[in-house]
């Protein structure tokens, strides 16, 4: 047997009244009262172990209550099946009691001494149980009938109270049903159902955004079968359920309708240069238009011009668009599955994404947004989850290290001043691989405060944190500091560099102290540049031969007497893809003519790769060799721009 009731809570004796026809498809809401004898006494609470409501009354002294917001309904019902007395009862009492939908006894409701928590429901066209009749026959149930005026009476046998207790249903003759949600705008989302009934009084919109729990937005009137919900926010996920009303009555909810508010983005008109957007989405697809605007389907702009796309699931997507005149949106009719982001400016005539961060799709994990793109906000903006951020050029994003999302892995970020990362280094997301700022990165806090797993950090202009080179990641790869400024100091030997470190980079007024002997640097140091700090204590020393045999790319410059790379032993093998040699110490601690010489000999032995090639080595002494002579001549035959004093 079906069960199609649901009320939430009072229960009514009722009288029956001939037999008549029930009409087929109509919804009963039924609106309880109890009796009282004289003097006011209320119904007994249960009695006995079979925890039984007992109701009793005295013929002729029921008193009528007004409505309460409990209601009974029933849907489709033939017959709704009350348990009375199993003995004759000749004036006093009647028991009802009730299954509810998992056929559980329902139990006393200590608050409510009258409630009835559920009644057995027989739908149209359906038949009792073997075990449902034996219960129905055994405790001498009886049926509620229903005439043709839709008015529906009871009757409780043997007991003689039942004579006056009378009243008429609240009848409804259909339910909403089948109902959709579509977005129409980022603010509006269009609902619509099928409406069956012509006795309500109107409909409650409810709305919720998980699922599970709903609140009335709206209440509409009769005869209706549209809503528009305009009070939705860009990018939430909303979940609707409809149903109709009748007094305090109400139907069945409709089916559970979800959708998404779609994302506007909003781009600045520059001119009638192209630009092109990447998305990645995932589950199902996802459409966009665009306003003021045209999509094409190449970098040219001559392929296949509209105002609305698909973007498939599948890998990243890429789209090429239009502004030209005024400034013009793409709706981004996401379904909460676009988790990838790219937009490039490609020109200076290109259309500008100009808006706040917060108001992108809060599922994208990757951003790279480049060129000069204008997006607002705070690193808390991005979206928990975000795992990779990209920012160059014009986007204006300021917070502290302990608002970003603590998903971050890698970090590139290009601003205007108005832009900034500040804050202790401690607050940086533990996970974070790369950091790598154009400008106003400002850190404070030691090395020692760093993710430990960090590989790349490089900062142009700012502040870094301060401390020993041995709290600097084991892991890290790469190193650049340009520019930097601070009250602390970073100081440490070539030995105590990480072993994985593949770049180091100290250019400019940094507070880099580095020393010891090129000798120890890691092994796997292929590209190494470093402005010398005028202080005797830090000297850098060694034999140039020695410096690690994959290097690439070299370039020191003396600011004082700390940098003591003056020997060279002939006979080195030079990387094959070699393109930066800039050896510039203070000439009294560079090399002598004859270790130029032989420096220029090993080079020319040596492919050399880039387009940009340079040799610039300082010495002493520096007379030249018919030998080096030749080296000289062939490494400018290999392209190598070359210069030594």
């Amino acid at each position: 047997m079906q069960r199609g009731l649901r009320h939430s809570g009072i229960g009514f004796p009722l009288a029956i009244k001939g037999g008549v026809a029930k009409p087929n498809g109509a919804h009963f809401l039924f609106w309880g009262k109890y009796s009282e004898i004289s003097g006011g006494q209320m119904p007994n609470k249960i009695t006995g172990a079979t925890d039984y409501l007992t109701i009793a009354g005295v013929a002729g002294s029921e008193t009528y209550q007004a409505p309460h917001n409990a209601t009974y309904e029933a849907a489709d019902t033939d017959y709704i099946w009350f348990k009375t007395d199993s003995t004759q009862r000749t004036t006093t009492t009647a028991e009802l009691i009730g299954y509810d939908l998992q056929r559980t006894l329902v139990k006393y409701d200590d608050n409510s001494p009258y409630q009835i928590r559920e009644i057995i429901i027989l739908k149209a066209g359906e038949t009792l149980t073997a075990s449902e009749r034996n219960i129905i026959f055994q405790y001498m149930w009886l049926p509620i009938l229903w005439d043709n005026n839709l008015n529906a009476y009871g009757h409780i046998k043997g007991n003689r109270i039942g004579q006056n207790l009378w009243y008429p249903a609240i009848v409804l003759d259909g339910e909403p049903s089948t109902l959709t949600a579509v977005a129409e705008t980022e603010a509006k989302i269009n609902l619509a159902w099928i409406n069956t009934s012509t006795t309500e009084d109107g409909f409650k919109i409810e709305r919720g955004t998980d699922g599970i729990n709903f609140s009335v937005i709206d209440t509409i009137g009769a005869g209706l079968a549209v809503y528009a919900d305009t009070t939705v926010t860009t990018n939430l996920h909303y979940y609707y359920r409809v149903r109709a009303y009748k007094g305090t009555g109400y139907t069945e909810y409709t089916n559970i309708a979800n959708e998404w508010a779609p994302c506007k983005l909003t781009f600045l008109t520059m001119g009638s240069g192209v630009a092109d957007l990447k998305f990645t989405v995932i589950t199902t697809n996802v459409t966009m238009t665009i306003t003021n605007g045209t999509f094409y389907d190449n970098l040219a702009a001559t392929l296949n011009a509209g105002t609305t796309r698909t973007i498939t699931t599948g890998g990243i997507r890429t789209f090429y668009f239009k502004v030209p005149t005024v400034d013009g949106y793409i709706l981004l009719f996401h379904k909460g599955n676009v988790t990838q982001m790219n937009h490039a400016y490609n020109t200076t005539t290109s259309p500008k994404l100009s808006m706040a961060l917060s108001l992108l799709p809060r599922q994208i994990t990757t951003w790279n947004i480049n060129g000069l793109n204008n997006l607002t906000g705070t690193w808390a903006d991005f979206p928990a989850g975000t795992t990779i951020i990209s920012l160059s050029q014009a986007n204006v994003i300021t917070g502290a290290p302990s608002d970003i999302p603590s998903t971050v892995t890698d970090i590139y970020f290009q601003s205007t001043s108005s832009g900034y990362l500040s804050g202790a280094c401690s607050g940086l997301p533990r996970g974070l691989l790369s950091i790598n700022f154009v400008n106003y990165l400002l850190l404070t806090g030691t090395w020692a405060d760093m993710p430990t797993g960090l590989l790349l950090y490089s900062t142009q202009s700012g502040s870094a944190p301060s401390g020993n080179i041995s709290d600097w990641p084991r892991t890290l790869t790469y190193m650049y500091l340009w520019n930097i400024t601070g009250v602390g100091t970073i100081s440490g030997t070539c030995a105590q560099l990480p072993r994985t470190l593949t770049s180091l980079t100290s250019s400019g007024h940094t507070l880099l102290r580095l020393y010891g002997d090129v000798a120890d640097l890691p092994t796997g140091l292929t590209t190494f540049s470093y402005h010398g700090y005028n202080a005797a204590t830090y000297i850098l020393s060694g034999n140039l031969a020695s410096i690690p045999s994959g290097i690439t790319y070299w370039k020191l410059i003396q600011f004082g007497a700390q940098i003591r790379i003056n020997d060279y032993t002939s006979g080195r093998s030079w990387s094959n893809s070699v393109n930066y040699i800039y050896h510039q110490p203070s000439s009294s601690y560079g090399l002598d003519s004859t270790e130029v010489d032989n420096l220029l000999i090993d080079l020319a032995n040596a492919t050399w790769a880039g387009s940009t090639k340079t040799l610039n080595v300082a010495g002493y002494n520096a007379a030249r060799t018919e030998a080096s002579d030749a080296a000289r001549t062939t490494l400018v035959g290999k392209g190598v721009t070359v210069t030594t004093s």
